[in-house]
This record gives structure tokens, C-alpha cells and sequence, in this order.
């Protein structure tokens, strides 16, 4: 074998040598002993996860419905359909729910005659006309004059100048009135003990019978009732603020809860709920999405999360104390209230649990 041949050889065994050396710690890089398995395998050390101690008041919300109305209510519907008609039906409807009714306004017509609204205490008995004197003749005027009719008769006389007055009461809204105005129907209308009244309720149409129509007012300042189920009626307390949403209307408003009226048959407990701000007569009517806070306790207790409560093998109940250095510290605890989430705690000691003080809650890996 010559020099040249000799020296080829040994190059190719040293390029093996070289690759199987590479290829060794390639392969011994990616494989593990079972014990470095097993460590690796090993889960990491536990972290503890921890909650402050609060002082806090709680309380848990519920959502329901309500309905815009008032406690002071009446009816728009006159007792009686006018005289000498076959049939006492509704021939128009110029009311809707959430129209406010000034002094003088149609709530409704009957037989094609029209029946007015006019703030008074005294419903209406019989027919008015000249001559006529009383006390039903003095509310008539009183209301007209609220309507802006002023008449100068002789105090509590139905006589030319009111005569007058009630023409143009008709004459205003179209309508002929009897006899030039000499007389006026007790179906034409109806008194209310206010100066003005917002419809919440119109369960009335065409050709309907006056015996069946329903118009429903609020005399009173709105306010919204919320009938209550009687498992709930125990967490709804007076004072509880509340949201209100007229979804229709795309408005919002705030108010507490003012008084709960207890039910009685099939009518639920309500609870009736006063606005911040006096609600506007287009709320009248309005089926309302009602937020409310059930209050559970009265001032600020001291309180931890659910999840910081353990229950010892005697049977009682405790929080673990984690000091800043990690120390655990189990402290007996007694418990109250519960609400969205967190629970009132009572330590036998005060200085034993104080607000800030962080406490166990879980582990994590």
C-alpha cells in the first residue's frame, strides 16, 4: 500500500470517529436517566392563596318587574253612557298610557259624545242645567275654571255665564254642546280628586261596550310597585335602593324601596318603590326591569370570602391566619351573613381578626 492510499484511509477513520462521536452525545442529550424521570416528574411546591379580611355590608340584588303607576288611582270611565242613545259603546280613544291629563282634557268618547277630565271630589249624580244650584253645580265651575273657563254666575248658580263656559269646553275640542251649553251630562264626565292625572291603563276600543272599557289613572305622584314572591318578600326591606330601566323608553332611574304593603287572597305582598326624582308622565304604564338590593345587614361587618371558612374536627368553624412570613394560624370563628360570596365572621376576640389581615382561601400548584 503506498504512501498516498495509506494516508486516504486513516482520514476516513478519523471522519467516522468523529461522526459517532457526534452522534453519541446527540443521543445521550435526549435521554434521561429514571431517576432525572422522576424528578422531573415531581409536582412543584404548593402556594397558599389568600383573601384580606374586609369590613363590608352585605347585601344580595335581585331582578324583577315592576309597574309604573301610584297608589292614588281613578277611573277615566263615566258611570253612565249618555241619554236618550240605543247603545253606551266607545266610539274614540284620544288617551294612551303615559299621557299626562291637564284640567278639560277627553279621556274618552262615548256614543260620539265626549267625556272630560276636571279635578273634583264629588262624583257626578245627576244632569246640570240653568237654574240648577248646589254643590255639584259649584265643583263643575271650580273645574272649569281650572280648565281656564272662568265663569261670573252668582257662587254655586248654573246660570248664562256657565252656560257659556261649558260651550266653549265643547266648542274647544270639537264638539257641540247640549243645548248651546244649557245643559250639562253627568256622562260627560269625570271628576277626580286632582289637578292632573297620567293614564297608566287603556284597556278600551272602538266599538267596545262602556260597561267593558277600563281607563286607568294615576292621580298621585308615580311611583313604581313591584309585586313580590312571598319566598323573597323576607329580603326586601325598606330603604333598599333599587334601579330602575324603562327599556322602551331608554331611560334609567334610581329610588328606594318606601313601603311594603303586605298581600292579602291572591294579591302578593308589593313592595312600592319612591324615585329619586319625580318620574315624568310617560312613565305612567310602563313595565319596568326593577335591580333591587336586599339588604341583609344593617351596617359594615367584618367579612371574608365563603372559601376562607374550614370546618375543624370538633365540628366548629375557622379561618386560617397567614402571617407575612407564610406562619398559618387557625382562628375559631362564629358565622352570620351570607351574600355574594362573602360571609359575615365573629372572632371570640377582635384583635384576633382585624380588617387587612389576610387569610386562606386555597392552594395552588
Amino acid at each position: 500500500m503506498d504512501l498516498r492510499t495509506r494516508s486516504r484511509l486513516l482520514l476516513v477513520v478519523a471522519a467516522v470517529a468523529a461522526l459517532a462521536t457526534l452522534v453519541g452525545w446527540v443521543v445521550g442529550s435526549r435521554v434521561t436517566s429514571t431517576a432525572d424521570r422522576a424528578a422531573g416528574s415531581r409536582a412543584p411546591a404548593r402556594s397558599v392563596i389568600t383573601a384580606p379580611v374586609e369590613m363590608r355590608r352585605l347585601s344580595t340584588g335581585m331582578v324583577t318587574r315592576g309597574v309604573v303607576g301610584s297608589l292614588a288611582t281613578a277611573s277615566g270611565v263615566p258611570v253612565v253612557g249618555p241619554a236618550g242613545v240605543a247603545r253606551a259603546i266607545v266610539t274614540a280613544v284620544p288617551v294612551r298610557v303615559g299621557r299626562s291629563l291637564a284640567p278639560g282634557a277627553v279621556v274618552l268618547e262615548v256614543s260620539g259624545s265626549p267625556v272630560f277630565f276636571l279635578p273634583g271630589r264629588i262624583a257626578p249624580y245627576r244632569d246640570l242645567g240653568v237654574g240648577d244650584r248646589g254643590t255639584d253645580v259649584r265643583q263643575l265651575r271650580r273645574g272649569l275654571a281650572r280648565a281656564g273657563l272662568r265663569s261670573t254666575d252668582e257662587p254655586g248658580t248654573y246660570a248664562v255665564s256657565t252656560a257659556r263656559a261649558v260651550r266653549r269646553l265643547f266648542a274647544r275640542h270639537g264638539y257641540v254642546a247640549p243645548a248651546g251649553g244649557a245643559r250639562f251630562p253627568m256622562s260627560g264626565v269625570v271628576f277626580v280628586a286632582a289637578e292632573r292625572a297620567s293614564v297608566t291603563r287603556v284597556a278600551a276600543r272602538i266599538n267596545q261596550p262602556l260597561a267593558d272599557a277600563e281607563i286607568g289613572l294615576a292621580t298621585g305622584d308615580l311611583v313604581v310597585l313591584v309585586d313580590v314572591e312571598p319566598a323573597a318578600a323576607d329580603t326586601i326591606v325598606v330603604d333598599a335602593t333599587v334601579e330602575l330601566t324603562a327599556e322602551l323608553l331608554g331611560e334609567t332611574e334610581r329610588g328606594t324601596v318606601t313601603r311594603l304593603l303586605p298581600g292579602g287572597g291572591e294579591r302578593p305582598p308589593r313592595a312600592v318603590v319612591t324615585t329619586n326624582a319625580t318620574l315624568p308622565a310617560g312613565w305612567a304604564g310602563q313595565d319596568v326591569r326593577v335591580e333591587v338590593a336586599s339588604r341583609l345587614t344593617a351596617a359594615e361587618v367584618l367579612a371574608v370570602p365563603v372559601s376562607a371558612l374550614f370546618r375543624a374536627g370538633d365540628g366548629t368553624v375557622e379561618v386560617v391566619v397567614v402571617a407575612p412570613g407564610g406562619e398559618r394560624r387557625p382562628v375559631e370563628v362564629g358565622v352570620g351573613a351570607t351574600a355574594g360570596g362573602f360571609v359575615e365572621v365573629v372572632p371570640p376576640h377582635p384583635e384576633q381578626l382585624r380588617p387587612g389581615t389576610d387569610v386562606l382561601v386555597g392552594t395552588r400548584r
